[in-house]
């Protein structure tokens, strides 16, 4: 098949596969973006992979009830010093902070979907990735067949999933942070902090309460680049 007969093929395949693709694409995103009923619930394992591959963020947000706290994330590295050979530990750096912070500056960046990625797999680990009316259908399967062992397998598996996520996140931070020092480990927190309730809007001095969780050390992720 010579040059010229391939380009003509690809070109009439061209529409012919975006016609298949289209379609299918956005039933998917129908069924993930629309209300929750049975036949999003029980596609859920194969719409879930599809659509956070391509984007991560939490319904929840839209919900009749907005949340009631904010989700911070903090990292801290232990690294070997290329001045004096001592391993040493850094200071906890205020991820969340510094890319809200860079992302103001353009919304044109990559800041922004960084930080909504890193919010919603905060999220996921303080909330779960579920929405709650599929996590109430799942329940109710499971307690009827007398066994929560898949229900407890699924949820683990998405807390694992965001750990690894966050671990990749803090480890392209610290590699920015740091510059060239010799990362070791990378440790993460994170923080939810309530919201100022409106009552206390004008209160200069109202401090809203900030829990803290910290995760265990884990070694640098070698397959990430530092943060731009």
């Amino acid at each position: 098949m010579n040059i010229t007969a391939l380009k003509k093929f690809t070109l009439n395949m061209l529409p012919i596969l975006l016609s298949i693709f289209l379609p299918i694409h956005f039933f998917i995103i129908l069924l993930h973006a629309g209300p929750t009923n049975p036949i999003s619930v029980k596609l859920q394992p194969y719409i879930m992979p599809y659509v956070n591959t391509l984007f991560q963020q939490s319904w929840h947000l839209f919900a009749p009830e907005p949340m009631t706290v904010n989700f911070k994330l903090y990292v801290r590295a232990e690294y070997k010093n290329k001045t004096n050979n001592l391993v040493e530990q850094s200071e906890w750096f205020d991820v969340s902070s510094s890319i809200i912070s860079k992302n103001n500056m353009t919304i044109f960046s990559p800041y922004n979907r960084i930080g909504r990625i890193g919010t919603g797999y905060i999220h996921r680990l303080h909330i779960g990735g579920k929405d709650d009316l599929s996590v109430k259908i799942h329940q109710k399967k499971a307690e009827a067949k007398g066994d929560l062992t898949q229900l407890n397998k699924e949820n683990e598996a998405l807390i694992d999933e965001a750990k690894g996520a966050l671990n990749r996140l803090a480890s392209a931070y610290v590699k920015k942070a740091l510059g060239n020092q010799d990362i070791l480990k990378v440790q993460f927190m994170t923080s939810t902090i309530d919201t100022v309730p409106y009552s206390k809007r004008n209160e200069a001095s109202y401090k809203p309460e900030e829990n803290f969780i910290v995760f265990e050390w884990e070694k640098v992720s070698e397959n990430v680049i530092a943060f731009p």
